[in-house]
């Protein structure tokens, strides 16, 4: 995903002789920051709507409260966050057990 942004944003860099530097646009580096913290507070919102539903709901479920509260996010993201934070509900652990 960074070389896409990479390409995307023009990011300019330098050959010197003992090193490789890259030049980063103000603007690219606000949006890592933007992108740092939402993803953060869909941690936090994701991981409380886990714990509050006894950890029975999966990706999609949580998704569509997150957007019933007015939040928009997709149920890949909310997978991928749930990924990186270890959340697996209760229905998708029980299946993994079985094999």
């Amino acid at each position: 995903m960074i070389f896409k942004l990479l390409h995307q944003y023009r990011i300019y860099h330098i050959f010197e002789p003992e090193t490789f530097t890259f030049f980063i646009p103000t603007s690219f580096q606000m949006l890592v920051q933007w992108y740092a913290k939402r993803r953060e507070e869909f941690r936090i919102k994701i991981q409380q709507i886990y714990d509050d539903c006894k950890q029975i709901l999966g990706a999609a479920k949580i998704a569509a409260v997150m957007r019933n509260e007015g939040i928009r996010i997709g149920a890949e993201m909310v997978r991928e966050v749930m990924c990186d934070m270890g959340l697996v509900s209760i229905q998708q652990e029980s299946i993994l057990h079985l094999y």
